[in-house]
């Protein structure tokens, strides 16, 4: 397989590793201890093979004791030791890994593979022509859903990552809805919304105080919900996101320091809106609902102050 592959990922067992179980085994032995790595750490060693392709491989020891987190930070380095090639395949293989451990590891790594991999919003003028990563093989580990929980979550994650980077200019809570909107058509969830005149009938006072000072009347609470083809006896599941597409902070205006970044004050909404994606994929046997509000803390003569009720 490497004579067509040339980056690769070896994942590798902490304790009781034997390194002739490798390509090229014993020759990366001597490299890695040359350079005083040891395959316990937390590091991810990297090397190229003396094959026709002159493979690029990135190794990283599996603990099984890590926690899910420790495994993706894990997998984040060893992505990274590939972006700079700027692969279109790549391979992935357990070596030595019990079924388990495998499972888990390779998942991480597909994880990280997928964020990596996908295009974030970008205003350059002359934008940089990406490299799509566009074949993965796993050796070494059969998936038995053919990872499809991991690629929904990735869809979810990376919808949830793509929303909270977009300017504050691009998205706001008009265009913000209008954007879930088009995902509720092509995924068929229903949608309501709790417009301002709504939510003053319900006395929504809160909300409302926090919507008042913007420009725009288009704050609101936006209901999507999932509902599975056959009717299901399970409890609904509830999801509820805060979409505050940008925080100024109202007369109790935030200097510069803490404004900025804050377009991202609407990532709790994205959050639950890709978990809402990821369940949809995954064609969960559940109902659920997302609520998702949305407004702009803006400064100006009718923002809310202190002391108001």
């Amino acid at each position: 397989a490497l004579d067509i592959h040339a980056n690769a990922i070896f994942l590798v067992p902490v304790q009781d590793f034997d390194a002739n179980l490798l390509p090229f085994g014993r020759e990366i032995a001597k490299r890695v201890k040359r350079a005083g790595h040891k395959l316990d750490s937390d590091k991810v060693f990297t090397t190229d093979l003396p094959n026709a392709n002159a493979t690029r491989v990135a190794i990283a020891a599996i603990d099984p004791a890590s926690s899910a987190f420790e495994r993706l930070t894990l997998a984040r380095q060893l992505m990274a030791a590939h972006k700079a090639q700027k692969p279109q395949q790549i391979a992935v293989a357990c070596f030595g890994l019990k079924p388990n451990e495998a499972g888990r590891a390779c998942e991480a790594v597909l994880a990280a593979l997928l964020a990596a991999d996908f295009p974030m919003p970008d205003y350059k003028s002359k934008p940089d022509k990406p490299a799509r990563l566009r074949e993965i093989h796993i050796y070494g580990y059969a998936s038995a859903d053919g990872y499809a929980r991991t690629i929904a979550e990735a869809r979810g994650n990376n919808l949830a990552r793509w929303l909270t980077a977009l300017p504050p200019n691009e998205l706001t809570p008009g265009n913000y809805r209008r954007r879930i909107e088009k995902l509720a058509r092509e995924y068929k969830w229903k949608t309501g919304f709790l417009d301002i005149k709504k939510l003053k009938a319900r006395g929504a006072g809160a909300f409302l105080a926090v919507a008042q000072g913007s420009p725009e009347p288009d704050a609101g609470i936006l209901h999507l919900r999932y509902a599975p083809k056959q009717k299901s006896s399970r409890a609904a599941l509830a999801l509820v996101g805060k979409g505050i597409c940008f925080d100024t902070g109202g007369t109790n205006l935030k200097p510069a320091k803490y404004m900025h970044g804050m377009h991202e004050d609407m990532e709790g909404s994205a959050v639950a809106l890709g978990t809402l994606l990821a369940l949809t994929e995954l064609k969960a046997d559940f109902p659920v609902d997302c609520w998702l509000a949305l407004a702009q803390n803006h400064i100006g003569p009718k923002a809310y102050k202190q002391n108001d009720v």
